[in-house]
């Protein structure tokens, strides 16, 4: 069943009546531009066309809904006989686009491929993921044959969206499954993730972005379900994601450079360089949990980033985020835009936690709150259509 496109439009519009305040808090406009049309020009593999809808949607509602079936049209155009939404070596990298795709269902829109519909795509990535990837010995699958690593940002948000766009509890408890299973397997005695375990290209360093990824992608399902029918009776998965986004940050800001803000390419290694996409996201993360879990003791550390990050800052003259691994990073211009609209939602929901880096937190989820509008356009619209009375 393909929902309405003029009830999903509806919803959407009226996400960007509240969303468009948010984001004239965060860069200006020019910068945004430049930021922008980075993201739709250098965004070519799974994981960067991924995070750029993503970004793309929370920014700026107006622009994002060609921008999400350019990226998802594209993708599909990539596939050859896999299940997966895009080919790629990646297990798990192809599902950050699972999103893009579901809301292309959502619409109405065809693919323009033969044979191939939105809907049909997200179910066989599901089915993909289920059914044909190899799994480590604890039943995490994997990201890489045989390997976990960035995973988590990419994987369970899908599971978490399709889960509730098709009342599929189950699904949803396997987003909060897959992460506690990825914990298992990467978290370090410190609190920081290690960047790959497992298979042949072990990694037993804690990359910045890594860990950026990980936190991000625990927010985001934390959103998902918090604004979900099933918030309610998942409330002790609500507490557990709350505290594993906060221990992460407990054990990376420590390691926040004083003078630039900025976290190593490697956290807790001094002689990495500092680097900046993974502290972009990073700080991201901890408005979205912030506003969500009133998780308030690493706001000023956010704050300090966001602060520096701009033209003359971390962002040059024509956009790029810099320092990053590389030249420049497709992903870190959508972490640019991450971190624009999670600050600005953040604004709008009162700045609390902005004067005080004492830790204050609702590990109970008894005082969690819904999602502000800009970070529900992407996290929530979906959950929005189940209101309406949509399946897929």
């Amino acid at each position: 069943m393909v929902f309405s496109f003029m009830t999903t439009w509806r919803v959407l519009v009226t996400a960007l009546v509240l969303s468009s305040e948010a984001m004239a808090q965060g860069l200006n406009s020019s910068v945004l531009d430049m930021v922008r049309a980075n993201v739709n020009s250098s965004s070519t593999t799974s994981w960067e066309m991924g995070t750029a809808t993503e970004a793309i949607l929370e920014n700026d509602l107006r622009l994002s809904i060609n921008s999400i079936l350019y990226f998802a049209r594209n993708a599909l155009r990539q596939r050859n006989q896999s299940l997966a939404i895009i080919e790629d070596t990646s297990a798990g990298d192809p599902a950050s686009l699972g999103v893009a795709v579901i809301l292309g269902n959502l619409t109405g829109a065809d693919t323009g491929i033969p044979n191939v519909t939105f809907a049909s795509a997200a179910w066989e990535q599901v089915q993909y993921l289920l059914t044909e990837v190899p799994r480590a010995p604890n039943g995490a699958i994997s990201h890489r044959v045989n390997e976990c690593w960035d995973f988590v940002y990419m994987c369970p948000p899908f599971f978490a969206y399709y889960g509730v766009v098709t009342n599929n509890r189950s699904l949803v408890q396997e987003a909060y499954r897959q992460i506690l299973l990825y914990r298992d397997v990467l978290k370090r005695p410190s609190g920081l993730w290690q960047h790959i375990a497992l298979g042949e290209e072990i990694d037993t360093g804690n990359w910045s972005t890594g860990n950026a990824w990980a936190a991000a992608g625990i927010v985001r399902v934390l959103a998902t379900i918090q604004n979900s029918q099933f918030s309610g009776e998942m409330q002790s998965q609500r507490e557990d994601l709350t505290s594993w986004a906060e221990e992460i940050f407990d054990a990376f800001y420590p390691y926040q450079d004083s003078s630039t803000s900025l976290s190593r390419n490697y956290v807790d290694d001094n002689t990495s360089f500092l680097e900046a996409s993974g502290s972009v996201l990073m700080a991201s993360a901890v408005y979205r949990l912030a506003i969500l879990s009133k998780s308030y003791g690493h706001v000023q550390n956010a704050e300090h980033l966001r602060s520096s990050n701009s033209p003359g800052g971390h962002i040059d003259v024509e956009g790029w985020l810099y320092p990053v691994l590389g030249s420049r990073s497709p992903e870190g211009e959508s972490f640019v835009l991450l971190l624009n609209a999670a600050y600005g939602d953040w604004v709008k929901a009162g700045s609390e936690g902005a004067k005080s880096g004492a830790a204050v937190r609702s590990r109970g989820g008894r005082e969690m709150r819904k999602l502000s509008a800009g970070y529900a356009a992407m996290s929530f619209v979906v959950g929005m259509m189940i209101a309406s009375g949509f399946l897929f």
